[in-house]
């Protein structure tokens, strides 16, 4: 039977899937700059993806980065992905580098590690228990930002693994 490609009922249904993909949806991956907009309308003047990419009508990003962040994001027009990787129900880890003024200390890991309280949307959470430790060289050339003054050499760096979700 050469030349021929032969599906059973799964292998086909995956195939379908597979070039509904292709076809129908559309996936970037960049790298959010510094002092943007993790989206494409401003209220208020702020720099958006808009400033920095051009994609498709429909196209929106796989959830944010804060303002004064910068890192990796996906931007997609497949809302199956989004609710993925989005829906607590699917837990799965993430990892942040956070740069923070002076030297981190033992016991501050330890409080990151048990959770910490945020505001998100005017409420507030406290986020689930993670690993953190602190970095002494990051693994990649690194953007260094002072806030309020704080010299560079005074900064150090924390690693935050977690599974996504707030109690």
């Amino acid at each position: 039977m050469t030349g021929f490609i032969i599906f059973n009922n799964s292998s086909a249904n995956f195939f379908i899937v597979f070039l509904k993909c292709i076809l129908l949806y559309q996936y970037f991956v960049i790298h959010k700059p510094f002092n943007v907009l993790s989206q494409f309308t401003s209220q208020d003047g702020k720099k958006t993806l808009k400033d920095f990419f051009d994609v498709p009508v429909n196209v929106y990003p796989v959830g944010r980065l804060d303002y004064d962040s910068e890192g990796l994001l996906i931007l997609t027009n497949d809302s199956f992905l989004n609710n993925y990787l989005l829906n607590p129900l699917h837990d799965h880890e993430r990892e942040y580098w956070v740069q923070v003024e002076g030297n981190i200390s033992a016991a501050a890991i330890a409080q990151i590690e048990k959770g910490v309280v945020i505001k998100a949307a005017g409420k507030t959470y406290r986020t689930k228990k993670c690993r953190a430790e602190k970095i002494l060289q990051p693994h990649r050339n690194t953007y260094r930002r002072c806030h309020a003054g704080a010299p560079i050499a005074q900064s150090t760096g924390a690693s935050r693994t977690c599974s996504r979700g707030r109690r």
